[in-house]
C-alpha cells in the first residue's frame, strides 16, 4: 500500500532549505516602494522620445535610466516570483507578479521607440557621440548590434504594437500555470 505524498507548507521547511528573498527584499513594502521607483523611471524614459539622436549626453543618459530600470525590473521580479513559488495559494503574491508583469509591458512601450530612433542615428554620428562623450563606450556593443539588425527591425508603430501584445502573449502560459500548480495533488 502506497503512502499519499504531500507538499509541506513552509513552515515546516528548514530555513536553509528555503530561498532568502530578504536578499533581494526585506518587506513586502521594500519591494512597493522600488515599484514606485520603476514607475517614475518608467515615466522618465518615456520623455526622452524624439530626443535620443539630438546629443551624446541625453543618449547616454537615456542609456543609463534604462539600464537602472532593467535591473530594477529584475530585482523586482525576482522577488515577486519566488514570493509566489513558495506557495501559490496566496493571492497576494500572485497579485504582485501581475502588477511588475504589466509594468514590464508598460516599460517596453514606454521605450519602444529606442530601437527605431537609435536606427535614425547615423555610423558617424555615433562616432561623434563616442568621442563627445566617452561614458558612451560603455554602451558600444549593445548599439552596434542595433546599428547591424537596421534592415531586420520594425518601424515606431510596429515595435509599439508588439511591446503592447506582451502580455496578452503571456497570459494563457499564466493561466495554465496557476490552475495547474495550485491544486496539485500527489498520489
Amino acid at each position: 500500500m502506497s503512502q499519499q505524498k504531500t507538499i509541506p507548507e513552509r513552515s515546516a521547511i528548514p530555513q536553509h532549505d528555503t530561498w532568502n528573498t530578504a536578499d533581494l527584499y526585506p518587506t513586502d513594502q521594500a519591494w512597493q516602494e522600488d515599484f514606485v521607483r520603476l514607475q517614475g523611471l518608467t515615466q522618465q524614459l518615456a520623455e526622452y522620445e524624439g530626443r535620443l539622436g539630438g546629443s551624446a549626453t541625453i543618449l547616454y543618459d537615456f542609456l543609463t535610466l534604462e539600464q537602472e530600470a532593467g535591473e530594477l525590473l529584475v530585482q523586482l521580479m525576482d522577488y515577486a516570483q519566488r514570493r509566489s513559488d513558495e506557495d501559490t495559494r496566496v493571492p497576494e503574491y500572485q497579485a504582485m507578479v501581475g502588477r511588475i508583469t504589466t509594468q514590464y509591458v508598460e516599460l517596453s512601450q514606454a521605450t519602444a521607440f529606442e530601437v527605431p530612433e537609435l536606427l535614425r542615428i547615423s555610423d558617424q554620428t555615433l562616432d561623434e557621440f563616442y568621442r563627445l562623450e566617452p561614458r558612451l563606450e560603455l554602451f558600444r556593443r549593445y548599439l552596434h548590434n542595433i546599428q547591424r539588425r537596421r534592415a531586420h527591425t520594425l518601424s515606431d508603430c510596429e515595435e509599439r504594437l508588439l511591446a503592447a501584445a506582451g502580455e496578452l502573449a503571456q497570459s494563457p502560459d499564466d493561466i495554465f500555470s496557476k490552475l495547474s500548480d495550485a491544486d496539485l495533488t500527489f498520489p
